[in-house]
């Protein structure tokens, strides 16, 4: 008796033994499509973390650049380095004061 006549009968009924064999094929072709979907997951789960890695390497170094323009804005706003600069400009500290009386202060009425 061959394959095929043990699996069809003279009707079209399948015995048993060939629905164990479609079932065996189905499930291994099931098993290589969620292998392949596994694999593809995996591949880019670890492109992820390459792109994360390579951002967290970024921030890191624009926090230390931010750093460095924090210290150089407060050493520019030091009154040392005003001074400097403006005796630089030509600026000089004023001898004495005088304030300039506008007269009286209008103020709006309603």
């Amino acid at each position: 008796m061959t394959w095929k006549s043990a699996t069809i009968i003279g009707e079209g009924k399948i015995l048993k033994g060939g629905v164990t064999v479609w079932v065996n094929v189905v499930l291994l072709i099931g098993s290589f499509l969620l292998l392949g979907l596994y694999i593809m997951r995996v591949n880019q789960t670890a492109g992820l973390g390459s792109e994360i890695r390579d951002l967290q390497e970024r921030v890191d170094h624009l926090s230390v650049a931010n750093q460095q323009l924090e210290y150089r804005i407060a050493d520019d706003r030091a009154m040392h380095t005003v001074t400097r600069r403006a005796s630089i400009l030509g600026l000089t500290e004023p001898v004495s004061v005088r304030y300039v009386s506008t007269g009286p202060t209008g103020v709006a009425l309603r």
